[in-house]
């Protein structure tokens, strides 16, 4: 898989994740701009894809994903970010 469908890819399960249990993921899903965000992610890579997870800098419990403002916010590019996968599971949701 190219970076950028993988880093489509995590970003859509990570949001259904989220989204579906709030019965938003039909919704949301069409509202961000999934592949303009992986995009310029791709450009950004520190290293192997695999030892990277994305990160939320501001955590995805922080937002009010019932407001659609509040999901785009929390998938915007702005609040991404690459970090070491064992770095991004030790820092939970304090984001």
């Amino acid at each position: 898989m190219n970076p950028q469908r993988e880093i489509v890819h995590r970003l859509r399960r990570r949001a259904a994740q989220v989204l579906r249990p709030l019965g938003r993921w039909d919704k949301c899903k069409r509202m961000v701009r999934w592949d303009a965000i992986a995009s310029a992610l791709a450009r950004t890579i520190p290293g192997d894809l695999a030892d990277l997870d994305l990160d939320h800098v501001r955590a995805l419990a922080h937002f009010d994903l019932t407001q659609d403002a509040q999901v785009i916010d929390a998938f915007s590019l702005a609040n991404l970010q690459w970090l070491r996968a064992g770095t991004n599971r030790r820092k939970g949701a304090r984001g």
